[in-house]
């Protein structure tokens, strides 16, 4: 009887007997290589013990005839052989599979190196090309430059006294000109100042900011879409159906935050209406209002995709014939109010055209601590980077019944910390505070990605829907082991990523 014909046959449950006094051993578990048995009484002053497989016809017996037999003494001679056979054999199988393995992974390795190598070589290639073609184009260029430049110094010279006259009198125009629309962008920044304006309001989802970042710049629509960087589509479409196509090459921004089409689409949404358009984690660029002086600029009195909405590129008219105490205005409406009017307003619009370069920036802020971390964890640190929840809306334009379909949840704050459990055994102890758990049903699940590449997750349990709006904190205790300690973890709501925590 050896190892590999006891095995199979040991289960939970199955009640061996020792040797020393036909003591009867209870088998509580098994892995690859022991057995784990509890006595009906002790022996040796424990009342629990391991064996492995091999002990099976030596120290444990499947009945009490073979602990009695005669023939144990014979056979146990046989027994010990064959399983120590049966161990080396195992450990020559195991030792020809690592073998194998490594083999594979050299292999793999050779393969990889002879890859890069191949297309080191072909970019190397490709870059020469591209220096030459560039050399080209410039000598080009130089050559067009040079042509233009001797064209024009030759126009100059066939150029009367008049024409000269006229055309420093045309520049002149054009500096005045200029220096007026400054000075109007001026007053107009110094008059909405004393109506709280800090800069122009562009939001935009979170998921958005690495094209920021890395393109140095902000695009309208259309050179997003161009270019297929539009990671996150926060517009509605039936909305941008009725949108000028105009106006979809430009930048668009606000003159206030907490606007009512903002309200309606930030936070994260129901599990119970999909494929409705919105940021789940809202972020507000505030740009320098030197911006209202550039060429191409305008003034909307209302949102772009209003036909009442007044557009002028006069920043002088702008600040003399907009309505700004309804634009700047962000008290809930009354019933006797002009909603539609007043909604239009309050989503005046400035439109930049084509990009506009990130240098312009002045802020980039986010609505809670826990995006704030999440910004850190995500693009690094940015002296940019701010936390004010007041420059989001947080209360409904009518403040009726009917608004809180409009309610949207978010993580407000969380708190993670690690506690050893045991000799062995790990605790994460997580507290996360939601916004409006409440209102609306959720899907809420955990992540974990272990350095071994090892994804651990937790079930998806939907919340329903409650009847409180209002801050809710859950907290969640998670066992791990000392291998797990190092991880990064990701707290889904919904679909929505709303915690990234790396250890």
């Amino acid at each position: 009887m050896s190892a590999y014909i006891d095995k199979p046959r040991i289960k939970i449950g199955m009640v061996l007997y020792h040797r020393i006094d036909n003591i009867e051993a209870t088998v509580i578990g098994f892995d690859e290589k022991h057995i784990h048995v509890r006595y009906n009484k002790k022996l040796d002053n424990q009342i629990e013990s391991k064996y492995r497989y091999g002990d099976i016809g030596v120290q444990l017996f499947f009945s009490k005839e073979e602990v009695t037999s005669d023939a144990f003494e014979k056979n146990q001679t046989e027994r010990v052989r064959r399983n120590i056979e049966e161990e080396k054999r195992l450990e020559r199988e195991k030792e020809e599979k690592i073998r194998l393995i490594n083999k594979e992974r050299e292999l793999k390795e050779k393969q990889r190196k002879e890859e890069e190598e191949k297309l080191a070589r072909e970019k190397l290639r490709r870059q020469k090309e591209i220096e030459e073609l560039e050399r080209k184009r410039k000598e080009e260029r130089r050559s067009r430059e040079l042509r233009k430049k001797e064209e024009e110094e030759e126009r100059k010279k066939r150029e009367s006294y008049t024409h000269r006259v006229s055309w420093r009198e045309d520049f002149e125009r054009r500096n005045h000109e200029l220096e007026q629309k400054r000075n109007g962008c001026k007053e107009l920044e110094k008059y909405l100042q004393k109506k709280g304006f800090e800069g122009l309001c562009h939001y935009t989802d979170i998921s958005n900011l690495r094209n920021v970042f890395d393109n140095k710049a902000l695009y309208s629509r259309h050179v997003a879409e161009e270019k297929g960087i539009l990671v996150r589509n926060a517009a509605d479409a039936e909305v941008l159906s009725h949108t000028q196509e105009r106006v979809k090459s430009f930048v668009r921004m606000y003159f206030f935050p907490n606007t009512p089409t903002v309200f309606k689409w930030q936070g994260i949404h129901s599990v119970e209406e999909p494929g409705i358009a919105h940021m789940p984690i809202p972020v507000l660029l505030l740009f320098d209002p030197v911006i209202m002086s550039h060429k191409g600029v305008w003034f909307l009195d209302g949102n772009a995709a209003s036909t009442h909405t007044k557009w002028t590129n006069d920043v002088n008219e702008a600040r003399e014939q907009f309505n700004w105490d309804n634009i700047c205005e962000r008290t809930p409406l009354r019933m006797e109010d002009d909603r539609f009017l007043k909604i239009r307003q309050r989503n005046a619009e400035f439109l930049y055209p084509f990009l506009i370069s990130a240098g312009f920036i002045r802020k980039i802020i986010f609505r809670s601590e826990a995006e704030y971390k999440n910004a850190l964890y995500l693009y690094g640190d940015n002296p940019l980077f701010s936390c004010d929840p007041n420059k989001f809306p947080d209360c409904p334009p009518f403040n009726d019944e009917e608004d809180k379909q409009y309610y949207r949840n978010y993580l407000m704050y969380y708190h993670i910390a690690l506690n050893k459990k045991g000799m062995n055994g790990y605790n994460l102890h997580l507290e996360v505070v939601f916004k409006n758990s409440n209102a609306f049903a959720y899907d809420r699940s955990i992540v974990f990605r272990l350095p071994s590449g090892k994804i651990k997750k937790t079930d998806k349990k939907t919340f329903p829907r409650g009847d409180i709006y209002g801050p809710q904190k859950l907290v969640y205790d998670i066992p791990l082991t000392k291998q797990q300690t190092c991880f990064e973890l990701q707290y889904y709501l919904n679909d929505t990523c709303v915690l990234y925590y790396k250890r």
